[in-house]
């Protein structure tokens, strides 16, 4: 077995399968989520995902295609060493949140930034969980499944788990693609604030500037800001520039006071 998580995926590109390996009987929401993020890494690179769910670590099959979790000792087992990461110990999701970091960020299309705030909004929650036994809203829904299930509750908390992943990395590629359009467009300063101008709305995030402007279907054109620092929201009294209207991060919109600059340039 390899310590790479690259490696890993380069052998198993080669076998056409990748072999996940952690403890049987009663599942936790860790090893649960690291099976549901694997097996949809795997359908990404079109590579069979095994599952292999066992008692004995003297079992776990041996391979350079074959990655095991919460047991074996490795280094995506917390039960060996706890790790402790912006206040909380790591789970064997976290750990593998990190381990297969660079390689889930190009597949799944995901920024740093978004990459971190799904560590932040659902690794996390399960990491606490699993090292510290604090319950939220997340894992008590996954526990009441287990509980309640007449079938099989692995198989049933997986898949739900699995509805939870899909529309979140599909619309992390999203944002990411429209990130790169973002950056191709026109860059502009007005009042000491860097914007792009785009012909339509986007919702993708561009570290480099505060904010976008585009003219929208209404004939207003529209500023969002990105960053800290917002513009101030105040309508104007007179002038042409009543028809430029501020859309701040919660999704309120008002009209901008101060931008006469943009006048020259739309």
């Amino acid at each position: 077995m390899l310590d790479n998580f690259k490696e890993i995926i380069e052998s198993s590109t080669k076998e056409k399968q990748l072999v996940g390996v952690t403890h049987a009987g009663i599942f936790h929401s860790d090893d649960l989520a690291c099976s549901a993020i694997l097996h949809l890494y795997c359908e990404r690179i079109g590579i069979e995902f095994k599952l292999v769910r066992i008692y004995e670590e003297t079992k776990i099959p041996v391979g350079r295609n074959v990655i095991v979790y919460d047991m074996g000792n490795g280094i995506l087992d917390h039960s060996k060493e706890e790790e402790k990461v912006d206040g909380r110990n790591l789970s064997s999701l976290g750990k593998l949140w990190r381990f297969g970091k660079e390689e889930f960020k190009e597949e799944f299309g995901i920024s740093e930034r978004l990459w971190n705030r799904i560590d932040k909004d659902l690794i996390c929650p399960i990491d606490k969980t699993d090292t510290a036994s604090k319950m939220n809203p997340l894992t008590y829904w996954l526990n009441s499944l287990r509980c309640v299930c007449v079938e099989d509750p692995w198989e049933i908390c997986f898949n739900q788990f699995l509805e939870i992943w899909k529309p979140i990395l599909k619309a992390s590629k999203v944002m990411t693609e429209e990130s790169a359009e973002l950056k191709k467009a026109p860059l502009l300063t007005i009042n000491g604030k860097r914007f792009r101008f785009t012909d339509r709305w986007i919702s993708g995030f561009d570290d480099r500037v505060d904010g976008h402007i585009w003219k929208d279907d209404d004939g207003t054109y529209k500023i969002r800001m990105f960053k800290d620092g917002e513009l101030r929201v105040k309508g104007i009294k007179n002038g042409e520039n009543t028809n430029i209207i501020y859309v701040n991060t919660s999704g309120r919109n008002g009209q901008v006071r101060s931008l006469d600059d943009l006048k020259t340039i739309i």
